[in-house]
């Protein structure tokens, strides 16, 4: 016979509880071996059986989700053909019920079938559950109970629904692409700054006197020079040329020495600077 692992609970001879797992071909032989041990058997499972739990506590929480709007689009679906067909409201909502797979969704179409055969109006039934069915959904049954239609008008919810739910795909679909886009955006923009940019720190760490100074900046306050001559000479500047030219008639009423001195003057300053004397001379101009 096979063995097989068996989880346990026991307590020991000093009243401790102690858990495990024991391999022994049956239940009887796993709990004839603790009992040697001197334990008294709390609780002896097999795996297997351990496994099913598990299974029973995940269908458990599927118990606890709600149902979705493709749950909601097939029972109306459903509804509007049996009404069709000729078949009461109430056996409608037994049977559907009973096809359902969602625990939940079929606890609330039982509840609704209780409500119809209580006396309320299906319209009336399914407000009570503003979270499956909207108000849309909900005056559009109304409509249809006091007109008469009410299989033409199901129809009418099942194809608003269903394009609902295509619309919804549809955007969904076409926003994965630039989520995509922004991971890979934000993904390399967080590589850059956490690995590319320090190893560049790390090889420029150090050689700070290596690299180019930045140009002085008092070479912008200096006044413009233009080439020419030996040296470098400084273009006259119009306001001084115009003030030279007014000052002439004056001069020449003064006395011709006056004048000649300052056209000597002038043309020196206009002259190249070709010597360190000439450019000092020219400075004070």
């Amino acid at each position: 016979m096979a063995t097989q692992h068996y989880r346990f609970q026991a307590r020991n001879e000093r009243g401790e509880l102690v858990a495990g797992v024991l391999q022994a071909e049956s239940v009887a032989e796993a709990a004839q071996a603790l009992r040697a041990r001197g334990d008294h058997v709390v609780q002896l499972v097999p795996m297997a059986a351990a496994g099913e739990d598990f299974k029973a506590v995940l269908k458990k929480l599927n118990y606890t989700s709600g149902p979705t709007q493709k749950d909601i689009l097939d029972f109306t679906t459903q509804l509007a053909v049996m009404i069709r067909a000729g078949i009461s409201i109430r056996a409608a909502l037994e049977g559907i019920s009973e096809q359902v797979q969602n625990q939940k969704f079929r606890k609330i179409l039982l509840q609704i079938k209780t409500d119809v055969e209580s006396g309320k109006q299906f319209s009336e039934a399914i407000a009570r559950h503003p979270k499956l069915f909207g108000p849309l959904y909900v005056n559009m049954v109304k409509a249809s109970e006091m007109s008469g239609s009410f299989a033409k008008m199901l129809d009418r919810i099942a194809a608003y629904l269903q394009q609902e739910i295509e619309t919804r795909k549809m955007v969904v679909g076409a926003s994965i692409y630039p989520g995509i886009i922004a991971l890979m955006a934000v993904s390399t923009t967080v590589f850059l700054l956490t690995f590319v940019l320090p190893r560049f720190a790390g090889v420029f760490k150090g050689k700070e006197e290596a690299l180019p100074t930045p140009p002085s900046s008092s070479w912008a306050s200096r006044p413009s020079w233009s080439s020419g001559g030996g040296c470098c000479s400084r273009r006259p500047s119009p306001s001084r040329s115009r003030s030279s030219r007014s000052s002439a008639p004056r001069s020449a009423a003064s006395g011709g020495t006056a004048s000649r001195s300052r056209r000597r003057s002038s043309s020196a300053c206009s002259a190249p600077c070709t010597s360190a004397a000439r450019c000092r001379r020219w400075a004070s101009c």
